[in-house]
């Protein structure tokens, strides 16, 4: 060997028993760029649409989760305490706050915070239109940021210590369907003994798509209902509880109850009740949204394997003679079968990158813009909500490419049938 073949074999990357698999695969991955497969261009494809659709999917049953368990927390609270003999009822009747227990429950270290509230149904007149809505009241201790996030026009009713206000805070559900907007006055009738007439005015209107609640929850200082109730300053219709994560929604709930138990009377006439058990037909509903995600995800998984599988074939029956000529050269079955795997892994990882970019893109076209709507009687919200999890994405992608890749290793067992005198022969 001269001095130039030998620079040239140097220059060039050093071949190696462990190298050489990849460089092969690499060479083939090269060269048929230049001979477009139909059946690898399938099988790209079908790892693309796979991962586009799980990322979808996961995409919308998170989106589905966070923002209802969300407005369920804003619009009500994790953990209620009330009355026993009013629980299940829209007005219940007062508990005093002259108590320890609130001062107690707001020192644990699972809980975010606790406020007083009060409700009541009534009627909203409008001109000739009437509607059924629950005023909530709410004070100074209330933490305004859920309804700040969604005010879309006015401003929060004012609830501060110098007077009383009738400001009352609507959805944009209910103000197109009473044609009302900011500073519109509105009438309210409550049913009670003797009936009564009040007037209000609209300070401000908020969207939270979730329109179970925005077609008849109105918002006001707690001391209207208070007035309304005759009832005096430190009654309440009972205390609201907010934790850190509703995923610690059970272990929020028992430390409430241990703190209420220390008083046995106030246990007899109380009941704590948290967001999961007022709320138990929408949880399970929720939960099935899993098990629709796990049959998506293997669906488009096998699907994915066996497009792939049928491209790998395709492509070893066409390397039939490259796989011959290895074979005489003194390439073993393993060794070859892991050229085709790197074959495999550059296939499967265009198509997760792909498919990774068309998923993300399509969820944040339908997160900004909403187009996707829904039947709120259906699915309680009027669009079809995105949120993104990063590390079940993540997780995710490593396990849908380890598992396409792993089931490979099956079609590559092709190589061992082949034999290098009936194929390098042929041209």
């Amino acid at each position: 060997m001269d001095k130039s073949q030998n620079s040239f074999i140097q220059s060039g990357p050093k071949l190696t028993k462990t190298n050489l698999p990849y460089l092969l695969g690499n060479r083939l991955s090269s060269s048929s760029q230049r001979h477009k497969n139909v059946m690898v261009s399938i099988a790209t494809l079908s790892v693309s649409i796979g991962i586009s659709v799980m990322l979808i999917a996961l995409g919308v049953i998170y989106g589905f989760k966070k923002e209802i368990s969300a407005a369920l927390g804003g619009f009500g609270a994790h953990v209620t305490i009330t009355a026993l003999e009013g629980n299940n009822s829209l007005e219940t009747p007062p508990i005093t706050t002259d108590v320890n227990y609130p001062s107690k429950i707001s020192q644990l270290d699972n809980v975010k915070n606790i406020h007083k509230f009060a409700r009541k149904a009534g009627i909203v007149k409008n001109d000739d239109v009437m509607e059924g809505i629950m005023l909530k009241g709410l004070g100074q201790d209330f933490d305004w940021s859920f309804y700040e996030q969604m005010l879309i026009r006015g401003s929060l009713p004012r609830v501060s210590d110098s007077m009383r206000t009738r400001d009352v805070l609507i959805s944009e559900v209910m103000a197109k369907r009473l044609n009302l907007d900011t500073a519109s006055k509105v009438e309210m009738i409550f049913i009670q003994n003797p009936p009564r007439r009040d007037l209000y005015k609209v300070s401000g209107i908020y969207r939270s798509n979730f329109e179970e609640m925005d077609k008849i929850l109105m918002i006001t200082d707690i001391r209207n209902l208070q007035r309304l109730n005759n009832w005096s300053s430190n009654q309440v219709s009972g205390y609201e509880i907010n934790g850190y994560d509703l995923r610690n929604l059970t272990d929020l709930h028992n430390s409430i109850c241990d703190v209420m138990s220390e008083d046995p009377q106030i246990q007899e006439s109380l009941i704590v009740s948290n967001l999961r058990q007022k709320n138990q037909m929408i949880f399970d509903w929720l939960a099935t949204h899993d098990l629709n995600a796990l049959v998506i995800i293997i669906v488009m998984l096998v699907v994915a394997i066996f497009n792939m599988a049928s491209a790998l074939l395709i492509i070893l029956l066409e390397k039939s003679r490259f796989i011959g000529v290895m074979k005489t050269l003194g390439a073993d079955n393993r060794l070859l079968q892991k050229v085709f795997l790197w074959r495999a892994v550059y296939i499967v990882t265009k198509g997760i990158i792909w498919g990774n970019l068309c998923g993300i893109v399509i969820c944040l076209i339908q997160k900004y813009s909403g187009i996707i709507k829904l039947d709120s009687a259906g699915y309680f919200l009027n669009q079809v909500p995105i949120s993104f999890n990063w590390a079940t994405i993540i997780l995710l992608n490593i396990g849908v490419f380890a598992v396409i890749v792993i089931c490979q290793l099956i079609p590559t067992h092709i190589v061992s049938k082949i034999s290098p005198e009936k194929t390098v022969r042929y041209e």
